[in-house]
């Protein structure tokens, strides 16, 4: 008699919310070898999209079944990465084939689609073949720009803050080491000539 248990693929695979994606079939594929499952399939009609085990309970508890479902879910989502990268300096809808064609030829990647108007690119690739920054200097060498994210994009924008502030400290630090906390003149003049390099 064999039992069912439905998954929500979210809680599995989170990330993976188009029920095209790719990887909901390799998650199906990833149990036809496991014994006492029966048959696993993807339900794509439903919301949220799941994941619906047929095991053999003689062979396999409910809680190995969903641990199994957990690794392979963990298994696929962290070898086969989907992301959506802003590409600059397109000047035409022709640069899109470009690109297109020029990543999508590299070996790893699995699927490539660049929106010219949106100047984004999705990109599903197998992180054991290719990775981001090596993508990332594809586009570049074909011409376009990638634009920095996170610290590094922050610190670009705000470096003359940065340094003005580290300059004030330094200078403020030197100060008040000197006049109130009997500092060395050397080394409050140390402090002084750091302040003067980084306000520039």
């Amino acid at each position: 008699m064999e039992k069912t248990i439905d998954l929500e693929i979210p809680l599995l695979m989170p990330g993976v919310e188009n029920d095209k994606d790719e990887c909901l079939n390799r998650l199906e594929e990833s149990f036809k070898n496991y014994k006492g499952i029966i048959r696993a399939h993807v339900e794509r009609d439903k919301s949220p999209v799941d994941l619906c085990i047929h095991y053999d309970p003689n062979l396999l508890t409910l809680s190995d079944v969903k641990r199994l479902a957990e690794r392979a879910g963990a298994q696929i989502i962290n070898r086969f990465h989907h992301e959506s990268i802003a590409v600059e300096g397109m000047d035409c809808s022709d640069c899109v084939t470009v690109i297109e064609h020029s990543v999508g030829r590299m070996d790893g990647v699995l699927s490539v689609n660049v929106n010219y108007p949106a100047e984004k690119m999705w990109i599903e690739y197998d992180s054991q073949k290719v990775n981001r920054a090596s993508i990332e200097k594809r586009v570049r060498s074909l011409g376009y720009e990638i634009p920095v994210e996170g610290f590094r994009s922050w610190y670009k924008e705000n470096r003359e803050i940065v340094f003005s502030l580290t300059a004030g400290l330094l200078l403020l630090i030197g100060w008040l080491g000197e006049t109130f906390f009997g500092l060395p003149v050397a080394i409050a003049t140390t402090l002084y000539i750091t302040a003067y390099i980084f306000g520039g």
